[in-house]
């Protein structure tokens, strides 16, 4: 019985070694073909912005914004997992925000463009390539740097009004002002050519309200979504 369990030992042993072995041959062989020759990316983009939600009338009068023309710029990092996975790295500085209708007692109601300059990150994009081809998604968070909403005074001149940016001794229940980080989700198809040159498109949905609204219970229901063109140069 002892000789019996030591030749299954045995077999155990060996089919563990043969598995190992295997799979040290299946990882050489994906190194071998990694067809990643330029890691790193920069990006530029078009992006047309704006907010969505249930709590719209609370930024516009009329409970309804329109896209804002914007733009990105960012550095990539493509790591290779497999010959048809990867994972890329990015982070970029791009503006959110949308059009939108104030209203006054003195001006009435005016058009109006809501800014945010925000540094983003996505930390972990999840590609699936095929023949240049590339269709990723994953998380993101921002950083917001700055903001402002036009204004008029009284005079009817336009400013910018970058009170909406908030201040670290304003209280929210006296003063709305915008969130400073924001988390959402990604997702982009991209064509690559001759591993120099990619051209893409992506959507960003934001998970997170932009008003910072902490000292009452219901949030203001208002997110950043956008779409963009983006154009990389591989280094």
């Amino acid at each position: 019985m002892k000789n019996s369990k030591h030749i299954i030992d045995n077999k155990y042993i060996a089919l563990f070694t043969l598995i190992l072995l295997l799979f040290a041959n299946s990882a050489n062989n994906a190194m071998a073909q990694n067809t990643i020759t330029k890691p790193f990316t920069i990006k530029a983009g078009y992006l047309q912005t704006d907010q969505r939600g249930g709590d719209l009338n609370f930024l516009s009068v009329n409970g309804e914004t329109s896209a804002l023309n914007s733009f990105l710029i960012g550095i990539e990092y493509n790591n290779e997992i497999s010959r048809y996975i990867s994972f890329k790295h990015e982070l970029n500085f791009n503006i959110n925000g949308a059009e939108m209708q104030l209203n006054d007692a003195i001006n009435g109601t005016y058009h109006s463009s809501l800014r945010m300059n925000s540094l983003q990150l996505q930390p972990l994009n999840v590609a699936f390539r095929v023949m240049g081809f590339q269709l990723y998604a994953g998380p993101y968070a921002s950083a917001l740097l700055s903001a402002s909403i036009n204004r008029k005074d009284a005079n009817g001149n336009t400013y910018k009004d970058t009170s909406i940016f908030g201040k670290p001794d304003e209280e929210t229940d006296e003063n709305k002002y915008l969130q400073k980080i924001d988390f959402g989700a990604t997702v982009g198809f991209l064509y690559e050519f001759n591993k120099t040159i990619s051209l893409g498109v992506r959507y960003n949905h934001g998970l997170v309200p932009i008003f910072d609204n902490t000292t009452e219970q219901q949030s203001i229901k208002i997110y950043n979504s956008s779409w963009g063109v983006i154009l990389g140069w591989n280094l």
